[in-house]
């Protein structure tokens, strides 16, 4: 029953941490009870259950840290350095991990594949570590390849069965009479076969000193004079402290020449209630998941790792911890043991790094995120500058197949009502689509992209507004005429008004400001008072807060037109709505994998449906209504449904040809909804829509980063809220996943480090840990010291008929039965 004592000990403590079955204190009591009752003999008491278990997982589980947040709240957050080590020694997901993107040529199916992993994110973000052979090469040192070439790897990506690198080319060069080097950036980039590299830099330095003669003319390796942009003709300096300099690349030295690996994150971002009942009780939660997971793993909730949550802190707050461990991490590197026998290499130690890929969250979220004004302000796109004019309308009929649409206020029926908080309805507003489009007046292409440089340029405009008295009406017009709106900053903006309110008379609050600033803020803390995402490095929140399908498409475009359909189109129409309760009952759904449909319960209730209704909906709407709404509203139907199948697309076989697709079905959707009404353009939802052909193109395919996974993690983390003390429930929940956390590595068998686990498992030598002054030793590569659990724990696991492989996520669910624990060794 290894690490646990025994089978009771190990029986109880997975069930009183399985994440969707939380116990109370006294339901606990009650099955201790019951096991005594029946015969069980040293039977622990609920204390010492609780205290063995808290000291088991302060040796093996995830630390939670306590944070004093910059806004004045206190959070705690699960290390997520600790989660990324973990899930590298868990065999269940390190054999199915990938750290390298792939070019696929036009094939499209995981985010490896898409541009924003294969081309955009930063090289010194990218995995800096691969193996040729017996040869471990890393990326910026100098290095060998065939025909004699020196080149300097900047990134690795496979292609095939092969693995490549992008090079920039080596050329010698004479400054002030000293013969060094330049390294030339091609377009496109040169790519070099890494079975091709010949010698790595160390050994290059070798072979030059002890081979001189065949190097007699061949500038020393360092120093690298500059970097020279063919494209551009521009040079920039070689950075000789993140890139390399004489003793070799920033990890080839942090690591010691072991490997090291980029791990890239979806992080996800939402808020939920804590309370079972229909009081609202907001609790912030942030969560992850491994972005190089496959598109069917990265979705299962066994893959969704919690990593804070608060009913007080606001979730830009709790990102500032958040963002503080992840640059720490890729500046220092994670040790962590890696179970796999990839890439030429046994298991053993490695070095890692988190990358956040993208933000995932609703609308209004990934607005917060972006520090946008939100879908309610003038400019009310995150991604672009699309603006509303008040007063004005789309132009509608100019480019509409069949004629011109009718006048708005002609049409039968216009958008319903919606009172949901994710897509407020600002008055007035249009659907601008900017100058800079293909053809004028076109809803496709978007207008100009906002960018994260000009965004903080804001902001630090509205830190130097702030210092002059009197400025807050122009910031606040700037937040108007910018749509950037921090909200992160808003709470030390308002410290600063505050600071002179009390005085009187415009002298004497500038002199009781300049005091307030002199005295709480110094010149170069100046940037931790702007949204801590523009911290994170290589990421701009602008574009990479990828169109979230569930709530633009589901929530957003099918919820407005099933409840238009019903409220206001069959509105006091009965014997119509019957008849579509009947339509409902009656379409077999049985090919399209759903269960059957509840006519009157999708007619009735149409304006409290949820996102599997509306995805069944989507999928039937076409034939349910016919004859029944208007003719313009149908046509619009029946491109939504056409539209939806190209969105929820897993595998894209050619993405040239799917993007120029989805366009021009986007296209056609937006004709014929102006077609219809031009009022629905109010929603700003039908402008995000056209913004999500790009971002598949760059994350790959829409499911990917879709939210359902972290929507159903809600629940979860409910639950957990009801059984907390309500006292600190940021750090009951955290305390409570970092125990989950420690059994789902156990029970699929993840190998962890052996600390003094004999006295815990030995009930008359075990002593609790002490509160203070006990810290976890560092990381130990010897792999003597690296176990993992016992047999009999294993039988558990693969106990088909028993609910714990179901509970924690280790049955694959597409093949009923079947242990994964079993199928993947």
């Amino acid at each position: 029953w290894y690490p646990w004592r025994d089978r009771l000990y190990c029986t109880l403590d997975i069930l009183m941490h399985l994440p969707r079955s939380v116990f109370s204190e006294k339901q606990i009591d009650l099955m201790l009870w019951l096991l005594k009752v029946n015969g069980i003999t040293d039977c622990p008491s609920t204390k010492e259950v609780k205290d063995w278990s808290r000291d088991i997982n302060r040796l093996y589980g995830i630390d939670t840290f306590e944070y004093n947040g910059a806004l004045g709240h206190v959070y705690y957050v699960n290390s997520i350095s600790q989660m990324l080590a973990q899930e590298f020694a868990n065999p269940k997901v390190r054999h199915k991990l990938h750290v390298l993107p792939e070019d696929s040529g036009p094939r499209l199916s995981e985010a490896r594949q898409g541009k924003r992993w294969l081309h955009e994110l930063h090289s010194e973000l990218t995995t800096p570590w691969h193996r040729s052979g017996t040869t471990d090469y890393f990326t910026f040192e100098p290095t060998l390849a065939t025909k004699n070439r020196f080149v300097i790897p900047t990134r690795w990506f496979t292609r095939g069965d092969r693995t490549f690198a992008k090079c920039w080319d080596m050329e010698p060069v004479s400054v002030d009479g000293t013969q060094t080097w330049r390294a030339v950036v091609r377009s496109p980039e040169t790519e070099v076969p890494a079975d091709e590299l010949l010698k790595s830099y160390p050994e290059l330095k070798v072979h030059m000193a002890d081979f001189p003669d065949l190097y007699r003319n061949i500038p020393t390796l360092f120093p690298i004079h500059h970097v020279f942009h063919q494209e551009d003709g521009t040079c920039a300096e070689w950075d000789g402290v993140n890139w390399s300099n004489e003793k070799g690349s920033y990890w080839r030295q942090k690591s010691g020449g072991r490997p090291v690996y980029s791990v890239p994150i979806w992080l996800y971002c939402d808020d939920t209630s804590g309370n079972m009942s229909k009081k609202w009780n907001k609790h912030n939660s942030w969560l992850f998941t491994l972005a190089g997971l496959p598109r069917t793993e990265v979705t299962r909730e066994y893959n969704v790792h919690f990593l804070c949550t608060s009913n007080l802190a606001e979730p830009m707050e709790m990102l500032d911890g958040i963002q503080e461990e992840i640059s720490r991490a890729q500046r220092e590197g994670i040790w962590a043991w890696d179970c796999s026998k990839q890439d030429g290499c046994g298991p053993g130690p490695v070095m890692i790094f988190p990358v956040v890929l993208a933000l995932l969250g609703d609308n209004p979220m990934q607005s917060e995120m972006a520090c946008h004004i939100g879908l309610a302000g003038r400019k009310f796109c995150r991604v672009c500058e699309a603006e509303n004019d008040k007063g004005q309308r789309m132009p509608l009929g100019t480019d509409i197949p069949g004629g011109v649409a009718p006048p708005v206020d002609a049409s039968p029926s216009g958008p319903a009502d919606d009172n949901d908080t994710d897509n407020p309805d600002p008055p007035n507003a249009i659907y601008d689509t900017g100058s800079d489009t293909s053809q004028p007046g076109s809803p496709v292409e978007g207008t100009q992209p906002r960018r994260r440089h000009d965004t903080e340029r804001v902001l630090r405009n509205y830190i130097t507004d702030a210092k002059v008295i009197g400025n807050e009406g122009r910031i606040e017009a700037e937040k108007t005429r910018t749509g950037v709106k921090d909200t992160f900053l808003a709470h030390f903006l308002e410290k600063i008004k505050s600071s002179y309110k009390s005085h009187r008379g415009v002298d004497a609050q500038q002199k009781a400001l300049d005091l307030f600033w002199d005295k709480h803020f110094k010149e170069e803390e100046v940037e931790n008072m702007i949204n801590p995402v523009w911290r994170l490095k290589g990421l701009d929140a602008h574009q990479d807060t990828p169109v979230e399908i569930l709530h633009v498409v589901l929530l957003g475009l099918v919820k407005y037109f099933w409840r238009d359909a019903v409220r206001h189109q069959l509105h006091k129409k009965e014997d119509k709505l019957a008849e579509l309760a009947v339509r409902l009952d009656c379409i077999d759904v049985h090919g399209l994998g759903l269960s059957s449909l509840r006519g009157r319960t999708l007619v009735q209730y149409a304006g409290s449906l949820v996102g599997r209704d509306f995805r069944a909906v989507a999928q039937v709407a076409p034939f349910v209504l016919h004859n029944l709404i208007s003719p313009e509203s149908y046509e619009t139907w029946l491109s939504l449904s056409k539209l939806i199948p190209l969105i929820w697309q897993p595998e894209i076989e050619d993405i040239v040809a799917h993007s120029a697709l989805l366009k021009v079905e986007i296209h056609q959707f937006l004709l014929r909804t102006a077609r219809w009404t031009g009022r629905w353009f109010n929603k700003p939802k039908f402008h995000i829509l056209v913004h999500l052909p790009s971002h598949i193109e760059r994350f790959g395919p829409a499911i990917l980063f879709a939210t359902e996974a972290f929507e159903s993690f809600n629940a979860i983390i409910r639950a957990k809220s009801v059984h907390s003390n309500r006292a600190a429930p940021s750090r009951d929940i955290a305390e409570g996943f970092s125990q989950w956390e420690r059994i789902r590595h156990w029970l699929s068998g993840g190998w962890f480090r052996e600390l003094g686990v004999e006295n815990v498992m030995n009930m008359t030598t075990w002593k609790p840990l002490p509160a203070k002054g006990w810290t976890r030793p560092v990381f130990d590569p010897d792999p003597e010291g690296w176990k993992c659990t016992g047999m009999e724990s294993k039988k558990i696991v693969n106990d088909m008929d028993g609910p714990i492989p179901r509970y924690v996520g280790l049955v694959d669910r597409k093949r009923l039965g079947t242990s994964i624990f079993l199928r993947s060794g």
